[in-house]
């Protein structure tokens, strides 16, 4: 019994110590000097950090006060997802037919079915082109509709700006909606190829190469054509652009550019198709002719995590709005499931999620609501280690395993997730929730976040 007694003691000992790190005027002194520097001026901070598994709270500031948590939203997006599917599971596009096969004519239409796939990737249209060549398939002999209206149409976030990042989710989506511009000539004039090579996406391109690691925006705007979009590109593509990629369009009609590519990957395997390519619902009772499948939602989700990929944010978002509460699937429906979800953990009635990627000034959350549902998906959806990544801030003695977030025109920066120690194997939640203003001016990530993570981590 007293050996029992002692070890209690000592570990009461040494969590209290440890509290005490935290609470000892040399580490206020470290955190007040960090947040006096020019970059902090105006800055409001959020900050929580607790030792798992017990929860207890280490450090708090600004625990009760609401920030905008940028792409940070995505963590509760990963949890929720994993609440709601399998980690390996993977969703299927079905692809349907009101014609039969016969002598390699498909005489009918074909329906391509949207139900809200986060993204379907160029090499799985290439293989269900395939499957459909080795059924026979040399010609279709009607249009091909593509049904998108599991989701309610969404328009480019920042129209008439033309970055991948800004474009619309749907329930039919390729590549992330992304359409990418490989460099393949810097001089005497830059000139870039597109991948896919898509008549969906006409390029009028006047753009000149500096190779200098400076950041470079250049100006990519669209306009909508009957078949695809018109990019028009200007400006200086610097190195830094083009390692960090930059240079990728995003399509405005999700449906249409899904679609296109198909038609164009049969045509590629010796398909002929001579129809049209419409927008129309999928009757009911048709022959499924073949499928497309996503990726696993293990890797869709370390993607979303690791680029911060707003498509398969969003897509995600609205699939699990559709499956609890059907179509048309939008914000609303998506959000109102999320704060169930986060209620049922941690009830917060001034908790808002009005988007799935972190881009809307209106998501809101407190430190310490999300500090208790890191706490949570550590005890009760410990797989949410296994899709973070590694942030750039960690150091040889701690692994940081989280989301990052910078929305730099609301002087925005957020980092949030997990610490591990690689000597003693233990564990701890944190949330860094920087906001400034007013005069937000121009943001990194990292910028506000990354000194106080480190001032954090001299502490444990």
């Amino acid at each position: 019994m007293k050996t029992i007694f002692l070890f209690i003691m000592l570990c009461l000992l040494a969590v209290n110590a440890f509290t005490q790190a935290f609470n000892s005027e040399k580490f206020q002194s470290e955190l007040k000097n960090i947040t006096a520097g020019k970059e902090f001026r105006n800055v409001k901070l959020g900050i929580a950090l607790a030792k798992l598994p017990s929860g207890e709270m280490l450090i708090s500031q600004n625990l009760k006060t609401p920030f905008m948590p940028a792409s940070t939203l995505k963590l509760i997006l990963t949890a929720a997802a994993l609440k709601n599917y399998p980690i390996d599971h993977i969703f299927k596009v079905p692809v349907y037919s009101d014609g039969k096969i016969e002598n390699g004519i498909l005489k009918g239409q074909i329906y391509i079915k949207g139900i809200g796939a986060p993204t379907i990737l160029y090499d799985s249209l290439v293989n269900s082109a395939n499957a459909l060549k080795n059924k026979g398939l040399k010609e279709i002999n009607g249009n091909i509709f593509y049904d998108d209206f599991a989701f309610k149409a969404q328009s480019p976030r920042y129209p008439p700006f033309a970055r991948d990042r800004w474009s619309p989710c749907g329930a039919l989506v390729l590549n992330s909606n992304r359409i990418e511009l490989k460099i393949i000539s810097r001089t005497p004039k830059l000139i870039v190829e597109k991948s896919p090579n898509t008549a969906y996406a006409k390029i009028n391109a006047n753009l000149t190469y500096s190779d200098i690691s400076k950041p470079s925006s250049p100006d990519m705007r669209y306009q909508q054509e009957a078949d695809g979009d018109l990019f028009t590109l200007s400006g200086t593509v610097t190195r830094w652009t083009e390692q960090t990629k930059y240079l990728a369009l995003g399509a405005t009609r999700p449906g249409l550019y899904f679609t296109t590519v198909f038609k164009e990957v049969l045509e590629e395997q010796g398909i002929q198709f001579t129809g049209k390519i419409l927008a129309k619902a999928c009757p009911e009772n048709l022959t499924r002719l073949t499928e497309f499948s996503s990726p696993s939602l293990k890797k869709m989700l370390i993607e979303m995590n690791t680029t911060s990929d707003n498509i398969i944010a969003e897509n995600l978002f609205r699939k699990i709005g559709y499956d609890h509460f059907g179509a048309p699937a939008d914000e609303k429906k998506a959000g109102q499931y999320i704060q169930q979800f986060v209620n049922s953990i941690t009830p917060d009635e001034n908790f808002v999620c009005a988007d799935g990627s972190g881009l809307s000034p209106e998501s809101q959350i407190a430190p310490e609501t999300f500090i208790n549902l890191l706490i949570s998906f550590y005890l009760n959806s410990p797989k949410i280690l296994d899709v973070l990544p590694m942030e750039p801030v960690s150091t040889p003695q701690f692994d940081i395993l989280g989301k990052s977030g910078t929305l730099s025109a609301r002087g925005l920066n957020a980092l949030a997730g997990y610490i591990r120690s690689k000597k003693s194997k233990n564990y701890y939640a944190f949330v860094i929730l920087a906001h400034r203003s007013p005069n937000p001016t121009q943001l990194w990530s990292g910028t506000l976040t990354h000194p106080v993570i480190k001032c954090l981590l001299g502490q444990l």
